[in-house]
């Protein structure tokens, strides 16, 4: 069997989590190679056996331009309806989601324009989440590729102990996204009203240990530390607060400087759990009304921004709440959530 190496095994098991996620999809879903071949096709696209093995440059038309400059659609004519094909960049290929506008002799009616608007901002709204489930990959696969890093260094110099130990965390990370997939799917279902947020107890200081490693160990070549302190219990769903401490962690080191420091403060009363997130950085305050729009992002690497509006829903959705200020040549990020 011929073995993969390491960015070849990364850009597979990206796209095997996204293939589990959207098999069965209403929603038609293509998996794009890096030269455009399409190599899956889930169940809802209706030419699935004819797509799988084709080009996507010749599935468009050569009138469109593969892959696409912009965000923006690609829309095709075929017979009597456009079909929408919208492009999210992997690792090492495209996703793109199809689907078919009605329309009759090439022009969609009045009456079916209002309709499909409705339709395109559902549309959006799917695509926004495919973006976001890819965003928060990102960062437990760069700690796979740090931790794989560190296990190439110790095999070079025969530490097959601490191989064994990256090994085991890089397995360990393996399962985390997998529960953490499961997570925003369920996160999903509750905003839709499909289901109820689960309770456990949360300790947040060891949250907050597990999620400080993954961030330190994914941005170690900026040399980014995040300083952890306080402690409180609550009682919450553990993989969407998890979800949400790691979106702003690593929106914080996204934005800071090479070699600088995040403070992650967990802090309690009474009632309510308080985590501060701190960087150093300054918000311009036209940007404060529009800093929870998922278009928006404030990274220097120019991230995609998504995780602050997923934490801003996630926090509300345990009735808590969220605020982003500046404070002095500082960020704060603040997750007020009750305890129980």
């Amino acid at each position: 069997m011929k073995r993969l190496g390491l960015p070849q095994f990364l850009a597979f098991f990206q796209k095997r989590a996204l293939m589990a996620i959207f098999k069965n999809s209403a929603e038609g879903v293509l998996i794009i190679s890096r030269n455009g071949l399409v190599e899956w096709a889930n169940q809802t696209v209706k030419t699935k056996t004819e797509l799988e093995g084709k080009y996507i440059a010749d599935i468009i038309g050569q009138n469109h331009v593969w892959p696409p400059r912009t965000n923006e659609p690609i829309r095709r004519h075929i017979a009597s309806s456009f079909v929408e094909y919208i492009t999210t960049p992997l690792k090492n290929g495209y996703l793109v989601t199809v689907r078919e506008l009605n329309a009759k002799n090439g022009i969609i009616p009045e009456m079916e324009k209002k309709h499909n608007h409705q339709l395109l901002e559902v549309e959006k709204k799917h695509t926004e989440r495919t973006g976001q489930i890819v965003h928060d990959l990102k960062t437990p696969l760069n700690a796979i590729i740090g931790f794989s890093d560190l296990a190439i260094d110790a095999m070079e110099e025969r530490r097959f102990i601490d191989v064994n130990e990256y090994l085991r965390q890089i397995y360990r990370i393996g399962k985390t996204m997998s529960k953490d997939i499961d997570a925003y799917l369920s996160f999903i279902r509750i905003k839709d009203g499909i289901s109820q947020i689960k309770k456990d107890a949360i300790n947040l200081r060891e949250m907050g240990e597990n999620v400080k490693h993954l961030i330190e160990v994914s941005f170690r070549e900026k040399g980014i530390l995040v300083d952890a302190s306080g402690e409180a219990i609550i009682i919450a769903d553990y993989a969407l607060i998890k979800n949400a401490l790691m979106n702003a962690l690593k929106n914080a080191a996204e934005a800071t400087a090479a070699g600088k420091h995040i403070k992650l403060e967990i802090s309690e009363n009474d009632n309510l759990a308080i985590i501060r997130i701190i960087n150093i950085g300054h918000i311009p305050a036209e940007d404060f009304q529009k800093i929870f729009n998922p278009d928006i992002t404030f990274s220097t690497k120019g991230g995609n921004g998504m995780g602050i509006p997923m934490i801003k829903m996630i926090i509300e959705a345990h009735n808590g709440q969220v605020t982003i200020a500046n404070e002095g040549d500082k960020v704060v990020l603040t997750m007020i959530i009750p305890k129980s």
